[in-house]
């Protein structure tokens, strides 16, 4: 019996160094959002403007594969269209600055709330692979004291990566 427990205890301990890392579930009282599913994810050291991050892995040696960023931003409080306009300029820049393809621009609704996202596509400078890059603006609607800027990136044609960021994206809330 003894056997079996330490077999037990050293296959979900084993499982957590090599699946978990972040809890299934986040959720951040402080800025108002909740990560319902994270499996598959873990905690990466923060990037700059950038609150909560979070990479897959390879399980060999912890590089990161794809990347997904939390930013709460003060809310604006000005119309959506004028949100758009400055998320459709900003994209671009952002694009041009990192030689990236903006791929598309469009408004979303993403469990329930409105936005914007920017796709673009390109490589990072440290790795030799073509990325996707998405960025969503989240807005907290009138009266919210955030909106949310989600950044996420994954190996271009990648569909098991892709979904791992599609989860994570969806299972994204906040008041």
């Amino acid at each position: 019996m003894l056997v079996i427990t330490l077999l037990v205890a050293g296959g979900v301990f084993a499982y957590i160094k090599l699946f978990g890392g972040a809890k299934a579930s986040y959720k951040d009282k402080r800025y108002g959002f909740e990560i319902s599913d994270q499996s598959g994810w873990y905690l990466i050291p923060q990037k700059k403007d950038v609150y909560y991050s979070l990479g897959t892995s390879d399980s060999s040696r912890k590089t990161v594969i794809s990347y997904f960023g939390v930013s709460p931003v003060k809310s604006a409080g000005v119309s959506t269209q004028s949100i758009g306009d400055m998320v459709s300029q900003s994209c671009i820049s952002l694009a041009n600055e990192r030689k990236q393809n903006q791929t598309g621009f469009d408004e979303v609704t993403l469990n329930g709330k409105s936005g914007f996202e920017c796709v673009s596509e390109g490589k990072p400078d440290n790795v030799d692979k073509v990325y996707t890059f998405r960025l969503y603006t989240l807005l907290g609607g009138s009266g919210a004291q955030y909106d949310y800027v989600l950044s996420a990136s994954f190996p271009k044609g990648d569909a098991i990566e892709e979904g791992k960021v599609n989860r994570i994206v969806n299972s994204f809330r906040f008041n």
